[in-house]
This record gives structure tokens, C-alpha cells and sequence, in this order.
């Protein structure tokens, strides 16, 4: 038996004729998020037949997180509205300060002798 993926991802019909895979849309909010000053990393996963976005933003140490959620409501949440053709889309944000990622131990490398 085939189990179907509980995390499916679903296009977006624009209209009769077009579609939007939700991939597309997602790498077009990061960029558009990441271009903000002071955000160095940004991700973005639209959801469900009926969109909605979680968008988790990497903050510098020196940026205001005050101003970063202005620039996303302001600029950005209604530029992709407006190219997507919708009136509302339900948006999570999550904003995270310092490193990006821990740092990992060296690789090892195995000699067989």
C-alpha cells in the first residue's frame, strides 16, 4: 500500500490556464525576505489547498526585529499577494537571532589497513 506524504505540497491555480508549483513560490518569498537589510537567511513554506505561510527569518545580532516585521508586512506579504492574485494569505513568522547553523566537528577520515 502507498501511503500519500502528509506534508504534500499543492500548486496554486491562478486561473483556468496557469498553476504556480508551491516550490516556486516559496524560493520567490526568500529571496524577497532575505533581501531585507539585516535578515541573512530566510525560509519559506506555503502550505494547504488554501495557502498559508510560514516564514522563518534569521536575524543579524544588530538588526531591530520591530523593523524587519514592518519591512514583511509593508513590502513584501503584499507584493506576493498581489502577484499571486489573492486577497489574504495566513503568514507565521518566526524570527531567530544568531548562528545559523552549530558548528560541526571535523570529518573524520577511516584508513583501512
Amino acid at each position: 500500500m502507498i501511503w500519500p506524504w502528509p506534508w504534500r505540497k499543492h500548486d496554486l491555480v491562478l486561473n483556468s490556464w496557469l498553476s504556480v508549483t508551491a516550490d516556486a513560490v516559496n524560493e520567490l518569498i526568500s529571496a524577497e525576505a532575505g533581501a531585507i537589510t539585516g535578515v541573512s537567511r530566510a525560509r519559506a513554506r506555503l502550505r494547504g489547498r488554501k495557502p498559508a505561510l510560514r516564514l522563518v527569518l534569521w536575524l543579524t545580532e544588530d538588526t531591530d526585529p520591530h523593523e524587519v516585521r514592518r519591512s514583511i508586512e509593508a513590502d513584501v506579504l503584499p507584493a506576493i499577494r498581489s502577484a499571486l492574485g489573492i486577497t489574504t494569505l495566513p503568514t507565521t513568522l518566526r524570527l531567530k537571532r544568531g548562528q545559523l547553523l552549530k558548528p560541526r566537528s571535523p570529518k573524520r577520515s577511516w584508513r583501512w589497513s
